[in-house]
């Protein structure tokens, strides 16, 4: 990919996603998913929506190869900073979610 496309590339953050497959492809749907305004309003309450951002399609042996490239990374990245946890224990994610609704609301005072 030259420089010029890369600047034109749509750039999300996925916090979620959802896998679709059948025998001809693998449809790979990421997600944002957060608080509602009126959740983070009541506070404490851990409901949460799905904003879809952008679905892939692709041949399985397309994902195939995506997915050992992935893997290459992921064992990179561990390499250089240590195991990535799946599951945070929940002290550690409700401290991280207390200081986000912090942010939230001091950016709505502001």
């Amino acid at each position: 990919m030259n420089n010029e496309n890369r600047e034109e590339a749509i750039k999300i953050y996925s916090n979620s996603a959802k896998l679709a497959s059948s025998v001809f492809d693998i449809q790979i749907s990421f997600y944002q998913k957060s608080h509602s305004d009126e959740q983070i309003a009541k506070n404490n309450k851990e409901e949460y929506h799905d904003k879809l951002l952008a679905e892939v399609i692709m041949s399985p042996s397309h994902a195939k190869a995506v997915s050992e490239i992935l893997q290459g990374a992921i064992k990179e990245y561990e390499k250089n900073f240590g195991e990535i946890k799946l599951k945070p224990d929940k002290k550690w994610f409700r401290e991280v979610l207390n200081f986000w609704v912090k942010i939230i609301f001091i950016q709505r005072i502001f």
